[in-house]
């Protein structure tokens, strides 16, 4: 079955959520939880992580402008040489280790004994690093955007499809998937709510795609004149990008040619390569240049500018945290 529109899925997805709330509540559990708010989680190991609403529904949803097939993480898309992944990993790791020394990623935020956590690669994923993740999202409208639009890369902007071929929804069951694996990544809400605004979790995929892995449910779609709709109500995507002021050091990671020695060992022993100084040969006919330091990518100002806007974002940060009184999560 094909849908008329990408409005009608989002509808269909909608009344799910509906139902299972509802089914939650005959069993007795009450969600409090406001659209906008996320609630803190056990993720192990003396950590947690904020999830977005809903509460009580475990569905998550992907959109895409077009069926690829597979669905492949961004790691194994395009040239997928073996220096080309250790190289886009290692950039996770320069990433995180500049995150950590910026306001809002270097403090220790705890709920009842446990750690605010980060997963980098599912986070760096999200920023548009190329990863073993692939973005779902809680919320049907925010995969509905993606399932009308296309991204400019020139003018950095997202705009409608044209009316016409067919796009495609995935839906996965979170609640069956954490049963059989445990590659199902809460990015919510973060020190700059950027993911937040997306309702952000990362699924950790193979090179052998989504599909070999998790069971997925597929939803295709005519594009139509409808899918306006769905541009108007994200605001022409603004409302699921507000202004992030990592963006920068973000884009300067993605675009460096430079790497630490700790990074390219970080990113093999990820994926379990060997033979160190062939990697280090094959980077450099790439032109990347490796070395003993870590570079710099926050400048003073940038620092100063992150400082200044978590000092106003941590008072919405921590409003927006919940904590259920009795409950498996916390």
């Amino acid at each position: 079955m094909t849908y008329s529109s990408a409005l009608e899925v989002i509808e269909f997805f909608a009344e799910q959520q509906k139902r299972d709330h509802i089914n939650w509540l005959k069993q007795g559990f009450v969600s409090n939880l406001k659209e906008d708010e996320f609630f803190a989680i056990d993720v192990g190991n003396g950590s947690y992580r904020l999830a977005p609403y809903p509460e009580f529904s475990t569905r998550l949803f992907r959109g895409q402008n077009s069926d690829y097939g597979i669905c492949l993480p961004s790691l194994y898309r395009g040239n997928t040489e073996l220096v080309n992944r250790i190289l886009n990993i290692a950039k996770i790791y320069e990433l995180k280790q500049a995150l950590q020394t910026l306001d809002g990623y270097n403090e220790k935020s705890q709920i009842l004994g446990l750690d605010f956590s980060v997963d980098y690669e599912a986070l760096a994923q999200h920023y548009g690093l190329a990863s073993r993740y692939i973005d779902f999202s809680s919320n049907p409208l925010v995969a509905g955007f993606f399932a009308v639009t296309k991204y400019d890369a020139e003018r950095s902007e997202y705009s409608l499809v044209e009316p016409q071929g067919t796009g495609i929804f995935y839906e996965i069951n979170m609640a069956i998937e954490i049963i059989r694996s445990n590659d199902i990544d809460i990015i919510g809400l973060q020190p700059f709510h950027r993911p937040a605004q997306q309702y952000a979790y990362g699924i950790k995929c193979s090179k052998k795609g989504l599909k070999h892995k998790y069971l997925v449910k597929e939803y295709k779609f005519f594009h139509d004149n409808r899918s306006y709709k769905i541009f108007d109500f994200t605001d022409s995507g603004k409302k699921l990008f507000p202004e992030d002021p990592v963006l920068s050091i973000v884009n300067k990671v993605k675009n460096t040619n430079y790497l630490s020695l700790s990074s390219v060992k970080w990113a093999m022993e990820s994926i379990q390569v060997k033979n160190l100084k062939k990697q280090l040969k094959l980077l450099e006919k790439l032109d990347v240049n490796v070395g003993m330091d870590l570079p710099d990518y926050v400048t003073s100002e940038e620092k100063t500018k992150v400082a200044s806007s978590w000092k106003e974002q941590k008072i919405y940060f921590n409003s927006k945290v919940k904590i259920r009184p009795v409950a498996n999560h916390l």
